[in-house]
Order: structure tokens, then sequence, then C-alpha cells
């Protein structure tokens, strides 16, 4: 099929909703894509994504690009135990880039810090208060598992490993997953905050961070990305110099990798656990879901 294709069944079927996952936006924002130039686009009411953070420049293109600045993009958050959306964006609410909008009916949301206290204009853990009426009650024949990864964080209420923020509007925004928290000299960052950081940089298409065992700051940031400018040798230190500017000198990468591009599923999802196992050499375990094995051959090995 043609890179065009997606784009002129949702002309020809005059399809009214477009559901897009972050990587394929990135993708197409990488390829410098412009549909509305060729195709007609006018039948589609909402832009639902989700599966991952979107940031806020893949969160632009959907909405100039594809929308024509008409379109809410419909950013939204759940999960197959929550068994439906925790966190959405609705027709006709005030938005701002890249926000999940707010908790949806039913969902009793909160944000807490480490000791279990209600946190406001500052990132922590997302938890919910109450039942709801999709909740999954147990892991198959796993009820310890279940009450360990769900109900061990806070007494009686659900901690669902996502790391949030809410701001002056009540408007949330996803900062990744709990176990993607990097903790540098005591200063918590997102592995999101900090790959959003680097896509933002005009050469960089897509990118990957994670954390690894430091001798002195406890922990270090490690950088992945992929960009089309293969022969420019000084990008991995304008990553660097980016990242250190936007966020602090405590965020500054320790390495900076790139590669042609980031071991992934097949819906997409960034495997981050295998960036991470292949540059400290422990064994990889599953790849049963890795679209993109060979790309593995790409990642050094430290020490």
């Amino acid at each position: 099929p043609r890179s065009d294709r997606i784009w002129k069944m949702l002309s020809e079927y005059n399809a009214t909703i477009f559901g897009i996952s972050p990587t394929a936006v990135r993708l197409f924002k990488k390829n410098n894509v412009k549909p509305t130039r060729l195709f007609s686009l006018d039948k589609i009411k909402n832009i639902p994504t989700t599966g991952e953070p979107l940031d806020e420049d893949s969160w632009w293109w959907l909405y100039e690009k594809v929308g024509n600045k008409k379109i809410p993009v419909m950013n939204l958050s759940g999960g197959t135990e929550i068994g439906g959306a925790m966190l959405s964006v609705f027709p006709g609410m005030k938005l701002k880039p890249s926000t999940v909008g707010i908790p949806v009916p039913g969902m009793n949301l909160d944000v807490f810090d480490d000791g279990g206290n209600s946190v406001q204009k500052k990132n922590g853990y997302l938890v919910i208060k109450s039942p709801w009426p999709s909740m999954t009650r147990s892991l198959l024949h796993d009820d310890k598992r279940y009450l360990e990864t769900y109900w061990s964080r806070f007494d009686d209420v659900w901690f669902h490993g996502d790391y949030v923020y809410v701001d002056e509007d009540n408007l949330w925004y996803m900062r990744g997953r709990t176990d993607d928290v990097i903790n540098v000299s005591g200063h918590r960052m997102s592995t999101a905050e900090i790959e959003h950081t680097v896509i933002s940089h005009s050469k960089i298409s897509d990118a990957a961070s994670i954390a690894i065992p430091d001798d002195l700051t406890g922990e270090a940031i490690v950088v992945f990305f992929v960009s089309d400018n293969e022969s420019d040798s000084n990008l991995e230190s304008e990553i660097s110099e980016h990242v250190s500017e936007k966020i602090g000198k405590v965020a500054r990468p320790k390495h900076v990798f790139q590669l042609t591009d980031l071991p992934k599923t097949r819906t997409g999802k960034i495997l981050r656990r295998l960036l991470k196992s292949k540059l400290l050499g422990i064994p990889l375990g599953d790849l049963s879901s890795l679209e993109n094995p060979d790309i593995l051959d790409e990642i050094p090995k430290l020490g």
C-alpha cells in the first residue's frame, strides 16, 4: 500500500471518527505528511488517540494537519483492567495541547504523592478512590498478584501505575508509567517528559529514554532517538544540550544513542525494557510481541 492509503480511505468512505496512536502520528509528522492537501477530510468529527503519552508537537500536528484547527483531539487514557477509559477529552470542552481531559463519569480519581497525600500542580501517582462499574475483580487464578499490583501501595485505594499531572484548570496530563520514573540525585523525572523534550528538537522524529544505575547519582538517563539526519555527527551532543536547556542540568543524559528505529510492538508501543536489557547485557526475556527484532542489533552494550 502507498503511504497515503489511510487518508484516501478516510476520504472515500467519509469517515467521521479517526482513531490513531501517538506512534503513528510521529511517523506521519516525521515524513512531513500534509493529508488535507490531497484529500478531503471534512467529514471527520473527532480524532481519538491513546496507547501512550501524546507529546505536544504530535498533538499540534493532528490538530492542524488532520483536523484543520477545527476538530477536537480526543486524547484519552484507560486500560483493560479498567474496562474502558478513566480520563478523556469530551467534545466542546476547552483543550490544551496533549491533555487527556478530565475524569470520566463514575471515576473517582486523584493524584497522590509518596505519602498518600492528594496533590495538584505536581507530578504524582494516579489513584482511584472508589469502585467503578467495570473494574476487574482479580487476575485469573492469581488473587495474590492482583492485590500486590493494585492494592498494596495505598490502603483501600487502587494504584494504577501511571504518573500524572493536573494543572490549574483541572486538566490532566499523562507523564508515563511509574516504572518509568527516573530518580537522578533525588530529582524525579518521567521518561515521557524527557522523551517529549527530545522529540521537540527539530531534527528528531522519535525517542525513548531509560534509567540505568549510576554510582554517583543513583540513576542516570540514557536517550535513544531516531532521526533522518544520519550524517550529523554532532546530533548526539545537540540532544544532550537540548534536554539540559529545556529541563535542567540534572536531566542531561549520560548516554545518547541514535537508532534507525525503536523496538516496538505491533501496535506501536515502545519496549523500553528491551533497550535497557540490551544496553546492560541482561537477558531480554519474551520477544514475541516485538515487531522489529533486528533493531536490537543496533543497541550497544555498556562495559
